[in-house]
């Protein structure tokens, strides 16, 4: 399994200053917050073996 190591060296390097010169900083901490939580779901969706695109939500009752 792969892992993020962030301990020897400065995450991300220039790339959050390139980033910041196109986005806010508002914009910035909800990207970031939306590629966490995909990431997040993603590991979960692994762990139960989830195969993609074979998820089926109950219906919306009225």
């Amino acid at each position: 399994m792969r892992r993020t190591c962030c301990g020897r060296r400065i995450c991300g390097g220039g790339r959050r200053t390139r980033a910041a010169r196109h986005f806010s900083e508002a914009e910035l901490v909800n990207r970031t917050l939306a590629i966490t939580t995909i990431n997040a779901w993603n590991r979960i969706a692994i762990g139960f073996r989830v195969v993609a695109g074979t998820y089926q939500g109950r219906a919306a009752e009225a």
